[in-house]
């Protein structure tokens, strides 16, 4: 695939407007987006292999102990769809033993199943990150078709909930897919997540992060309802400006109940491994405010981190919807200052 030509060199784009296009240059665009989705969505193909592969994961962990309560499940890119075919599989376990030394009893579980995928034809090279903040194991799963990459973590609630969200969040307008698309396609070419300053999820919070700040996605953070009209508006935009709410908002214990910026009503309390986790799942049926285009979009989200962003003086917040969030009230939160910043790839 060649560069896609509706985006300036960055260093155009701080003066610059987003250039008019014709009829044909649109059709441009819109031809290089199509072929940009197609190669971002798992063919079935794909998707037939990564369900065999679940079904005979789980068959080996439920036959190693039936009191055991076990489920297996895509997440990452692969839940949300921002996949190629040629994607790794990356699969959570969630795991539930008996409560009585449930700790023991969850190591001991993954590892006799860390055994059983050593024994079993098709998975190679087993290897498990037992030190890891959330257990890890990575194997090739060898099919007729090749070698395929996989990771599996155990009892990963809080990736879940994330993969979740953002999949919530491309839910809320259709948009969002191809500018998350694009976004991902840059920074992989351009080695972004490859310099252990950002990885591919916080590529996507930025981009999240000014769609919602353009209005494009609503706070499902913050809401109740998918519905917002001025006053929900003016309530988040006053919630950006209070250090106060801020900070009762990030920490793990809240001395008054969070509520919804649009309706008031207190927002559910749903903690995974003791975040606060909570989103509005259904965002089917947002009308956004904003008409702007995808290239529009695109030009404009560059644009704002290529040119207008002060990471010195401002934090992103998805869940506060702005990128333009001041450190200032972020100090009873011990916000880390950045240290580091990104060159161009060798």
């Amino acid at each position: 695939m060649q560069r896609m030509q509706f985006l300036p060199p960055l260093n155009n784009v701080k003066h610059g407007q987003m250039p008019k296009l014709d009829v044909y240059e649109r059709a441009v665009v819109n031809s290089e987006l199509a072929e940009l989705d197609a190669r971002w969505a798992a063919d079935a193909g794909s998707q037939a292999l990564q369900e065999k592969l679940i079904r005979e994961m789980l068959a080996l962990a439920r036959g190693i102990d039936r009191r055991v309560r076990v489920n297996l499940e895509a997440f990452g890119s692969r839940l949300y769809g921002l996949s190629t075919s040629a994607s790794d599989f990356d699969l959570a376990m969630s795991i539930r033993v008996p409560q009585r030394n449930a700790e023991v009893g969850f190591m001991r579980f993954v590892r006799h199943f860390v055994v059983r995928l050593q024994r079993t034809r098709g998975f190679q090279r087993v290897v498990w990150l037992q030190h890891a903040r959330v257990p890890i194991v990575k194997f090739v799963y060898r099919t007729s078709h090749g070698e395929h990459e996989c990771d599996v973590s155990f009892n990963h609630g809080l990736g879940m909930a994330k993969s979740r969200m953002i999949h919530a969040y491309m839910r809320s307008d259709p948009r969002v897919r191809q500018v998350l698309m694009v976004l991902k396609e840059w920074a992989i070419t351009r080695a972004i997540s490859n310099q252990n300053a950002m990885n591919s999820f916080g590529v996507m919070l930025m981009g999240l992060t000014y769609l919602a700040q353009e209005r494009v996605v609503p706070p499902l953070q913050l809401l109740t309802t998918n519905a917002m009209n001025t006053r929900g508006w003016k309530n988040l935009a006053a919630l950006q400006q209070s250090r106060e709410q801020i900070s009762a908002l990030y920490l793990s214990e809240q001395s008054e109940p969070i509520r919804c910026v649009q309706s008031g009503e207190q927002l559910p309390d749903w903690r995974v491994e003791g975040k606060n986790a909570y989103f509005l799942a259904k965002s089917v049926g947002w009308q956004s405010p904003n008409k702007q285009t995808v290239p529009e979009l695109l030009f404009g989200l560059f644009r704002f981190y290529g040119c207008e962003f002060e990471p010195e003086n401002h934090a992103v917040s998805l869940r506060l919807g702005s990128a333009r969030i001041a450190r200032a009230n972020l100090h009873e939160l011990k916000v880390q200052m950045p240290e580091m910043v990104l060159g161009r790839p060798q």
